[in-house]
């Protein structure tokens, strides 16, 4: 990044994106296969960390990448909606009964 070349004097950023900064971080845990694929990798890279400066570090940055819902508002209450929607319906209870989120993110 040049200040001199690349930056523009009336760039701003989107409200929403401003109001990221105030949301609550989502809650992250490792599921069991999730620690024993890190293990594994950290076993197979012979804890070579490259480019973090350590395998904590690493975790950290998973954790804190996750820990983020980096979706517009309009997706997110659109993908929202839909699941509770779906979720509703298959349950047979009401919408505003479903939880924020279940299960695994892949």
């Amino acid at each position: 990044y040049h200040p001199l070349f690349e930056s523009v004097a009336d760039a701003s950023e989107p409200d929403w994106v401003t109001r990221s900064y105030e949301e609550t971080m989502l809650e992250v845990r490792f599921s069991d296969q999730a620690s024993k694929d890190l293990m594994d990798a950290k076993a197979q890279l012979k804890g070579d960390s490259t480019p973090f400066e350590s395998w904590d570090i690493l975790e950290e940055g998973i954790i804190s990448t996750l820990s983020l819902d980096i979706r517009s508002p309009h997706q997110k209450n659109k993908a929202f909606q839909a699941w509770c929607s779906d979720f509703a319906n298959r349950r047979k209870q009401p919408a505003d009964q479903c939880p924020l989120f279940t299960g695994d993110l892949w």
